[in-house]
């Protein structure tokens, strides 16, 4: 007769609850929680259940409706450390196995209502989750759930002030694992976390200097493993900021703020006989800092950095295979409303690395690496940035994202696709202001790799999409000099290989170095340097013996683009020496074989064979309207460099291509004193159609402008110089 083992654990813990302190002097206050739940179940005829749970563990925290006070007419130093281990483990022979670990909420310090002390203050708040779940079965399915629920913060509070220098820090660090292994039936893992927040300060005043950090690290696994039925296994972090405000910080002196979010997401999902299911980072949120207001009497120095790396490996041999990897994922680097300083340096970073790999002996394989959703910015749109005197803003987007598919199944549905989606955003919407030199450095970039290999007669798909844009949509207002960099930058390779089916390979690149082709001024009172570059590379090759061969990519580059700001006015107005540079890069290789059937290669367009007017367009510089009180120089450059090949061995090659390039268009420009415009168009273009027994076809259109109008005025010697330069060879040819 079958014997089932049960086991719960269930527990909750705080170190300090409804603290209500009121002293003439120094205050100290020090909470700590230590809460561990263990659950093991084991059973060898049975199920098998363990049950582990923490409703919550915090360090310090209400009681009830009574939340914390603390108010010392002296000094202050304030920690809360909570430490929160729940472990289950479930085991059996003949039964299934089901083992969950949860964790509902956990603070350092929390409901922490005021905070007020005359002196210096130091504050920690620190949560240290570890949650972990393993499920064991041989002849039954096996559940691992490893689960925060609810909220893990280090540091919130409604209220704090310091009459002098004041530290104030919130760690949250998450280990979260679920390993489920079953000989049959299935595996589930799941490993997830709804909030995680280092520091959620609201209203904050310091009278002298302060440090506010706000950080979180998390490691998030689920293993699943089966031998003869289905293993599935999800990874997900919904939500996590570092540093949060909702209200004012206000900090008389010096302010240095830090808001970092670093964390890892794994899912693994093996087996023989069935399907197995990989997923990380589905739809997850994450910031460095989410602020609303920040007010510094001296000089800030504000840095922002969130990372997220999410790789899922999905394998079978008699099943399906799926890798899913950051599909509607979110990474920002900051998003704040205002800041007020006299001096800033704000560093804003954000990290996005996806990696999908599916792979499968007798079923089909898809690994996705993002999708339309999922996004990387640096600095997200609507900051308000005022600086008295000098002030510097870095953002940085960075992203890597793979995808690898390969399937041996011999059946038509046994397809093998990889696709690869991402858009990265340097810095978007910025409004900065400063009463001194202003410098702006802004880089977005993407590199990643789609591969796709089917050996039956399953077709496969290699998709990638890349956007990069360095800065979009900001203005700027120096009394100084004014110094803005933009770079985008989008590399990536596809490989699309078959044997009896079809092979595609798909590439859509865009990249932006500057666009503020919406009502924004630039404007520098002294010398105003500005510069956009767009560089892209990719590389496309799809490959088949029996089945068609398709390879399409467009590459779109531009290295600044601007707008008007409205009737008559200028989206540049610099009153020094004006430097306006647009540069844009684009190198395309395309390729497509078959030996039996057609092959198709296009360059410029995503349609197979071209359509509709449609080509690869690189522009240096388009839209500039510049006012400059001195002399100034323009540059606009577009270089391009294609090579579009198709071959068949017995059937028809088609090799397309077309590009536009433009060196500068759009400009008007006045300047009181001399003028320097360059306007460069150059392109090489290469295409090749080679046939056995069918027809081969090769087709180029290339369109090269060095400057394509221009209102341009200047108060001393102009020199302007405009080339464009084509070198085209198209070739086909039939046996």
């Amino acid at each position: 007769m079958p014997s089932a083992s049960t086991t719960t654990d269930t527990i909750a813990a705080s170190g300090l609850q409804g603290l209500n302190l009121s002293t003439t002097a120094a205050a100290t206050v020090q909470g700590t929680s230590t809460a561990n739940s263990l659950a093991e179940a084991t059973s060898v005829n049975g199920a098998s259940s363990g049950t582990s749970s923490v409703i919550y563990n915090d360090a310090l925290a209400a009681s009830g409706a009574t939340n914390n006070t603390i108010n010392a007419d002296g000094s202050g130093l304030v920690s809360g450390i909570a430490t929160t281990n729940s472990k289950a483990t479930a085991e059996s022979v003949l039964g299934s196995s089901t083992a969950t670990a949860g964790v509902v909420t956990s603070s350092g310090i929390t409901d922490l209502a005021s905070l007020t002390v005359d002196g210096g203050l130091e504050t920690l708040g620190k949560a240290l989750n570890t949650i972990s779940a393993t499920a064991e079965s041989v002849a039954a399915a096996a559940s691992a759930t490893s689960a925060l629920s609810g909220l893990q913060q280090g540091l919130e509070s409604t209220l704090i002030h310091s009459g002098a220098d004041a530290s104030l820090t919130g760690i949250a660090s998450l280990l979260n694992t679920a390993t489920a292994d079953s000989a049959a039936t299935s595996s589930t893992a799941s490993s997830t976390a709804l909030t995680l927040v280092g520091a959620d300060i609201d209203t904050t005043t310091i009278g002298a200097t302060g440090s506010l950090l706000g950080q979180v690290g998390f490691t998030a696994a689920a293993t699943a493993t089966n031998v003869a039925g289905t293993a599935t296994a999800t990874v997900g972090v919904d939500s996590s900021k570092g540093l949060l405000n909702s209200a004012l910080i206000d900090i008389d002196a010096a302010a240095t703020l830090k808001g970092l979010n670093v964390g890892t997401e794994t899912a693994i999902a093996s087996t023989t006989v069935g399907n197995s299911t990989a997923t990380a980072g589905g739809a997850d949120i994450s910031y460095g800092i989410d602020l609303h207001q920040v007010a510094a009497g001296a000089g800030l120095t504000l840095t922002a950095g969130a990372q997220v790396d999410s790789a899922s490996t999905a394998s079978s041999v008699g099943g399906n295979s799926t890798a899913n990897a950051g599909v509607g994922q979110l990474v920002t680097g900051m998003l704040a409303d205002d800041i007020d300083a006299a001096t800033a340096s704000l560093t804003t970073q954000a990290f996005l690395n996806l990696d999908a790999t599916a792979s499968s002996t007798d079923g089909f394989s898809i690994a996705h690496a993002g999708d339309t959703v999922s996004k990387l910015t640096g600095l997200a749109s609507g900051l308000d940035l005022d600086v008295l005197g000098a002030g510097s803003v870095t953002g940085l987007a960075q992203g890597t994202a793979q995808a690898t598919a390969s399937t041996v199944g011999s059946a038509g549905a046994d397809l093998a696709t990889a696709t690869v989606d991402l858009t990265a955003l340097g810095v978007d919407g910025l409004t900065f202001d400063t009463g001194a030199a202003a410098i702006l450095t802004v880089t977005s970039k993407l590199v990643g790799n789609a591969d796709a290999s089917s050996v039956g007669v399953g077709p496969a798909l290699a998709d990638l999409t890349f956007s990069a844009t360095g800065l979009k949509n900001s203005s700027l207002d120096s009394e100084a000099d004014a110094t803005i960099t933009a770079l985008a930058s989008a590399t990536g390779s596809l490989s699309a290989d078959g044997v009896a089916g079809a092979a595609s390979a798909l590439g859509d690149f865009v990249a932006f170095g500057l666009n503020n082709t919406t009502t924004n001024l630039i404007v520098a009172d002294a010398i105003g340097t500005v510069g956009g570059t767009a560089v892209i590379s990719g590389s496309l090759d799809a490959a088949t013996t029996l089945g068609i061969a398709i390879a399409s990519g467009d590459f779109d580059a531009t290295g600044a683009a601007f707008g008007s700001t409205g009737a008559g006015d200028f989206s540049l107005d610099i009153g020094g020496l004006a430097t306006i540079k647009g540069q844009a890069q684009a190198t395309g290789t395309v390729d497509a074989s078959s030996v039996n059937a057609n092959a198709t290669a296009t360059s410029g367009s995503l349609t197979s064979g071209g359509a509709n007017g449609l080509m690869s367009t690189l522009i240096g510089l388009s839209g500039l309207n510049l006012d400059g009180d001195a002399n100034g120089s323009v540059l606009g450059t577009a270089n391009g460099s294609f090579n579009t090949t198709a071959e068949s061995v017995a059937a028809n090659a088609t090799a397309w291509s077309a590009q536009s390039l433009t060196g500068l268009s759009a400009l008007t420009l006045n300047l009181d004193g001399s003028g320097l415009i360059t306007a460069i168009a150059n392109d090489t273009s290469f295409v090749n159609a080679h046939s056995v027994g069918g027809t081969a076809t090769a087709t180029a259109q290339v369109d090269a402008i060095g400057l394509n109008v221009a209102s341009i005025t200047v108060g001393a010697d102009l020199s302007l110089s405009a080339a464009s330069t084509i070198s085209s060879s198209t070739y086909s040819h039939s046996v």
